[in-house]
C-alpha cells in the first residue's frame, strides 16, 4: 500500500513537469493580458516576466509589460521595455507612441516630441499620436505647434468637445482670446451642458469686460450648478459693471450664502451700494469685512469715508484714527480728522490736522485753505493770511483766497489791501467781491 502510494505521487509530479513544459511565452503573455484587463498589473508582470525567461525575443511581451508599468506608474521601467521591443521590431509605431507618452509623464517633452514624430512617420492616420503630441507641444510652449496637431486630430474627430477644449485652452496660452472664443462658443452650440467650456467662455467674455455677453452664460452655468459660488459671484460682478447694482447686489448675496469669499463678495457688494448710494449698508459691509482681514489701511480708509458720508463723524473718526495709527502719513486720513474736529468746533486740533497734511504734502491748498478758515475763527488773522498767501503761490487764480484774505486785511483796516485783493478775486469770477467794492472800496 506504501509503495503503491509513492509511485502515485511520483506520477504527479512527472505530469506537472510536463504540464510546465508545455506552457509557451504566448500562453504567458495572454495569461498577463487577461490579467491586465482586470488591472491586476502585478501579477500581470509576474507573466510578462515568465514570457520573457521563456523567449527573451518576444515583443509582445515586452510592450505589454511595458503597458503594465505605465499603469502602475513605473514610466522608467516602461521605456525600457519599450526600448527593447523597438529593437526587436523597429517599424511599430505603436511602440513609439506608447514610449513617448511614458516619456511625456516624466516630463521630457522633448523626447516624447521625438517619438511622436517617428510613430506618425509610420502612420500618420494614428490620431492618438497628434493629441499627445499636441500636448507634449504645449509644454515646451510650442502653441503654435499644439494648436496644429489639435487641428488635424479635430479634422479627424469632429464631434470630439474635448479635444476643442484642448485646443481653446492652448489659444489662450497664446494669447490668442478671439481664437479662443470661436472655439468655446462652437462646443457650447454642440454642448449646451458642457460646463467647463461654458465657464472658460464666460470669463473670457468677462476678462474682455463684454458684460452684456458674458452674463447670460453665468446664468446657465448656475442652471448647470447652481452649488458653485463663483459662478453667482461672476453674475453679480458683471451686474454690477453693467450699472445694474440691484441685480448685481442679488447675485452677489447668493454667492455669499453659496460660500464664496466673504471678503471679496463684501468688496464687490459695496460697489454695488455705492452705486445706489446706500452708504450705510456699504458701512456694514465693509465692518464685515473688516471682521475677516483688517491689516489692510485702504479698508479702514474706506470705511472711514462711508461713515462721513452716513454723518456718523464718531465712527468715522475712530477710523480715521486707525488708519493714521497703521499709516502715520495718510495724507486722506489726517486731512479728513481735521474737517471732523471743525466740524466738532474744535479748531485747534483741525489746525493740528490740517498741518500734518501741509507738512506731508506742501501743495495741498485744500489743507492750507480749512486751516486759514480754522486760524480766523480762533482770531489767528495774521496766520489765516499767511494760509491764503501760500494759496495763491500755488495757484495765482484761486478767487476764494484773494476773496478771504481781503476780507481779514479788511479787520485789520488794511483797506487798501482789502480792495486790492476783492478787485482780484472780482476779475476771477466771484461774485461777493464786488458787492465789498461798492460797499467799502469807493475809490475802486
Amino acid at each position: 500500500m506504501k509503495k503503491l502510494l509513492i509511485l502515485v505521487v511520483l506520477q504527479w509530479c512527472c505530469m506537472q513537469s510536463i504540464i510546465a513544459q508545455t506552457e509557451t511565452s504566448e500562453s504567458y503573455w495572454i495569461k498577463g493580458f487577461e490579467l491586465s484587463l482586470i488591472q491586476s498589473y502585478e501579477e500581470a508582470l509576474k507573466a510578462y516576466d515568465q514570457a520573457i525567461a521563456i523567449d527573451p525575443s518576444y515583443m509582445n511581451a515586452y510592450m505589454y509589460r511595458g503597458q503594465a508599468k505605465t499603469e502602475l506608474g513605473d514610466y522608467e521601467g516602461a521605456i525600457l521595455d519599450y526600448d527593447q521591443a523597438i529593437r526587436i521590431q523597429p517599424n511599430l509605431c505603436d511602440l513609439y507612441f506608447y514610449r513617448g507618452f511614458a516619456k511625456e509623464r516624466l516630463g521630457h517633452y522633448n523626447e516624447a516630441i521625438v517619438d511622436f514624430d517617428k510613430a506618425l512617420s509610420l502612420n500618420d492616420q494614428f490620431t492618438d499620436v497628434y493629441t499627445y503630441r499636441a500636448m507634449a507641444k504645449e509644454n515646451v510652449e510650442d502653441y503654435e505647434g499644439a494648436i496644429a496637431d489639435y487641428d488635424v486630430a479635430i479634422g479627424y474627430q469632429p464631434e470630439n468637445m474635448q479635444l476643442r477644449i484642448f485646443r481653446a485652452l492652448v489659444k489662450e496660452k497664446n494669447n490668442d482670446s478671439k481664437g479662443a472664443i470661436k472655439d468655446y462658443k462652437k462646443i457650447v452650440e454642440k454642448s449646451p451642458r458642457n460646463e467647463k467650456a461654458r465657464y472658460r467662455l464666460a470669463k473670457l467674455l468677462y476678462n474682455k469686460k463684454d458684460y452684456e455677453q458674458t452674463i447670460p452664460h453665468w446664468e446657465k452655468l448656475i442652471k448647470l450648478a447652481p452649488e458653485k459660488a463663483q459662478y453667482h459671484f461672476f453674475l453679480g460682478r458683471s451686474y454690477t459693471r453693467m450699472d445694474d447694482p440691484v441685480e448685481g447686489i442679488i447675485a452677489l448675496s447668493e454667492a455669499l450664502e453659496k460660500g464664496y469669499s466673504k471678503s471679496k463678495v463684501y468688496a464687490e457688494r459695496i460697489n454695488a451700494y455705492l452705486q445706489i448710494g446706500d452708504y450705510s449698508r456699504a458701512a456694514e459691509d465693509m465692518e464685515r469685512k473688516l471682521l475677516e482681514d483688517d491689516s489692510q489701511v485702504e479698508d479702514h480708509l474706506l470705511l472711514a469715508n462711508l461713515y462721513m458720508r452716513s454723518y456718523e463723524y464718531d465712527k468715522a473718526k475712530e477710523q480715521y484714527t486707525k488708519v493714521v495709527q497703521l499709516a502715520p502719513n495718510q495724507v486722506n486720513a489726517h486731512y479728513s480728522l481735521g474737517i471732523i474736529h471743525a466740524k466738532a468746533k474744535d479748531y485747534k486740533m483741525a489746525i493740528k490736522s490740517f498741518t500734518k497734511v501741509v507738512q506731508l504734502d506742501s501743495s495741498h491748498s485744500n489743507a492750507l485753505y480749512n486751516r486759514a478758515l480754522m486760524k480766523t475763527r480762533l482770531e489767528d488773522f495774521r496766520g489765516a493770511i499767511r494760509d491764503y498767501e501760500e494759496i495763491i503761490q500755488l495757484n495765482n487764480n484761486h478767487a476764494e483766497a484773494y476773496f478771504k484774505r481781503g476780507r481779514l486785511l479788511y479787520q485789520m483796516e488794511d483797506l487798501d489791501g482789502a480792495c486790492l485783493d476783492w478787485s482780484r478775486a472780482g476779475e476771477l469770477g466771484h461774485e461777493k467781491a464786488y458787492d465789498n467794492i461798492q460797499i467799502y472800496c469807493n475809490d475802486y
